[in-house]
């Protein structure tokens, strides 16, 4: 199609230039939540771009509220096995250029599917990185480091959500209950279409 438009307008000079692009298919995804012996309640989710999945199974386990680097370093080892870690970290409001604050909050270590991995932690639930206050469910990539023993799900829910999830936690155990289809399926070769126009005029 891109070949196709260049010549539509009259461009001659066209070539195809292969590239390797990785495949990720989100497939079918959910969340539920239950506290004490309340019912399973659906929490709107999105799981991260690249972001393993659970094999269409369902993966449930005790969620563990971790707001700061520092709450992390201090759990003794073992105390995150086989839970499942919520990072409620919020973008600062204060910050004017919402960019830096979503830089800012994007490069902590919490929002890292490699770090929890190696606490033993089965998940991650990240807060969705925006300054609104609304219930959408934002994700980005999220990468795995290449000596990863084991890529845990990563997934994110709104900030409405969040805060109603964080209070719960206060107050008792919730048990999560995820399911996703993710899954890579290698690489593909997505090819760029390049033109280029010959100038008609020398500039002396």
């Amino acid at each position: 199609m891109g070949r196709k438009k260049f010549k539509d307008i009259g461009i001659e000079m066209i070539w195809r230039q292969e590239a390797k692009a990785p495949v990720w298919i989100r497939g079918k995804e959910s969340l539920q939540i239950k506290a004490g012996n309340g019912d399973w309640k659906n929490i709107r989710m999105l799981s991260f771009g690249n972001s393993e999945g659970t094999g269409g199974k369902d993966l449930t386990g005790e969620i563990v509220l971790i707001n700061s680097t520092s709450e992390l370093n201090a759990l003794s080892i073992g105390q995150l096995k086989d839970k499942i870690v919520f990072v409620n970290l919020p973008m600062d409001p204060k910050i004017i250029n919402t960019s830096d604050s979503y830089l800012i909050t994007a490069k902590s270590k919490l929002i890292s599917a490699s770090v929890i991995a190696k606490t033993g932690a089965k998940a991650l639930i990240i807060r969705s990185l925006t300054t609104a206050n609304d219930d959408i469910p934002h994700a980005k990539m999220i990468y795995y480091e290449p000596d990863d023993k084991v890529k845990i799900p990563a997934l994110s829910i709104g900030v409405r959500s969040a805060d109603e999830l964080e209070k719960l936690l206060k107050k008792q155990k919730v048990i999560a209950k995820l399911n996703m289809t993710a899954e890579s399926k290698g690489d593909t070769t997505n090819p760029n279409i390049i033109a280029e126009i010959p100038g008609k005029r020398i500039l002396k």
